[in-house]
C-alpha cells in the first residue's frame, strides 16, 4: 500500500502551455469575420479568464441561444486549432512534472 498518495491539478491554458497569443489571434480572426474589433481593454476586461459563452454574449451584445453559442464556440475553437499546431509548454513545466513523478 502506498503511503504518500497525492494529486496535483493544473489548469492548461497559460499554466501548462503557452497558448494565450494563439487564443487571442483566433478571437481576432473570428471577430474580423463578424465585422467587429476587440480592443486591448476588451481583451483584458471581457475575454481573458472567461469562458466562450460569456465572451460570445459580450461580443454579440445579445442573448444567444445555446445552439448559437455552441456553433460560434466551435467555430472559434476550430480557428484556434488551425493556427496552434505546435504545443509549447511553459518554462519549467517539464522539470516540475519530473519532480512530482
Amino acid at each position: 500500500m502506498l503511503k504518500n498518495n497525492f494529486a496535483v491539478i493544473f489548469d492548461m491554458d497559460g499554466v501548462m502551455v503557452n497558448n494565450s497569443l494563439y487564443h487571442r489571434k483566433a478571437w481576432r480572426l473570428f471577430s474580423k469575420k463578424y465585422n467587429f474589433k476587440l480592443s486591448e481593454g476588451e481583451f483584458k476586461n471581457h475575454i481573458y479568464g472567461k469562458i466562450n459563452s460569456e465572451i460570445l454574449k459580450y461580443i454579440f451584445g445579445k442573448k444567444l441561444t445555446k445552439k448559437q453559442v455552441a456553433d460560434y464556440a466551435r467555430e472559434k475553437e476550430s480557428i484556434y486549432r488551425s493556427i496552434y499546431k505546435k504545443v509549447v509548454t511553459v518554462k519549467g513545466l517539464i522539470n516540475l512534472l519530473r519532480l512530482l513523478y
